[in-house]
């Protein structure tokens, strides 16, 4: 029997050095999913797939490879039916876009000029490096 055979699947979050393969290591402790990279790249950013929070970990060039901190939770990002997000070219904000809730009714939602019908909400999230360092201190 293969020990592979009956483990679940769980995404995971791994660097590797391009384009040659030097390095590959995995960031995500827990699983993750769609990674998106700071744009200086020193930080990369993806959905936990233990949680429901935002993940970071700082990354440092050593020679040939990486160092990397701990991965750290940035905020919960609540029930996110969509993993879209994007960083700002400052790297200072993140946005994160979120699909319309469904009905609980099961019935479909009519649009009228009172009820506009399903919307998609949008989170900017300002100074979120102060509040990641204070939730730090905070544990």
């Amino acid at each position: 029997c293969h020990p592979a055979w009956g483990r679940r699947y769980v995404p995971a979050v791994w660097i590797q050095s391009f384009p040659e393969p030097r390095f590959k290591q995995k960031v995500s402790i827990v699983g993750g999913s769609s990674p998106r990279w700071n744009r200086d790249n020193k930080e990369l950013f993806w959905n936990s797939a233990a949680s429901a929070d935002m993940m970071s970990v700082a990354l440092k060039p050593s020679g040939s490879s990486l160092i990397t901190a701990a991965p750290a939770p940035l905020f919960p990002r609540g029930p996110v039916s969509s993993p879209g997000f994007s960083i700002s070219p400052s790297g200072r904000f993140l946005l994160q876009l979120n699909a319309p809730a469904a009905s609980t009714t099961g019935a479909a939602a009519t649009a009228t000029p009172t009820n506009p019908g399903p919307t998609n909400d949008i989170k900017v999230i300002l100074n979120w490096p102060a509040a990641f360092d204070a939730a730090k201190r905070a544990r």
